[in-house]
């Protein structure tokens, strides 16, 4: 490295493997396999920490796909909460530290078919599942 075209610098992370981390990889369902928009919280001990995973930051930029997450002392995750794009809240419980964890979406999505519901003047009545027919 060279900064301001001066004589070369040489950088050497001291310490830097001291503490531990953890990195999630993000897979969604077929609409979103990248995972963008999911909202991603993260508790450790005292530790919280959180991100919403986004798709593209600055010119022509595309964000990493895994989050990186410093734990410091902490030698696992307790919670890693999820709340996909999808509306669909997951949570992964005790995670290890210095790993890297595929995250998959469950698929807890309601019925393909929507449903039909009503007030008859006292309550909503269920009327019909709304099949769609070509």
């Amino acid at each position: 490295m060279s900064p301001n075209s001066g004589r070369p610098l040489l950088l050497r992370n001291e310490g830097g493997n001291q503490h531990n981390w953890v990195r999630l990889d993000l897979k969604a369902l077929n609409d979103n396999k990248s995972a963008i928009g999911t909202k991603v919280e993260l508790y450790a001990g005292p530790l919280y920490q959180k991100w919403e995973v986004q798709g593209a930051s600055g010119y022509l930029g595309q964000n990493a796909p895994t989050i990186l997450a410093g734990l410091g002392a902490e030698k696992n995750v307790e919670v890693v909460r999820l709340l996909w794009p999808t509306g669909v809240p997951q949570d992964e419980v005790n995670l290890s530290a210095r790993k890297e964890h595929g995250l998959a979406e469950l698929d807890r999505r309601g019925s393909s078919c929507p449903v039909l519901f009503a007030w008859n003047g006292h309550e909503y009545e269920f009327i019909a599942d709304m099949i769609v027919q070509e």
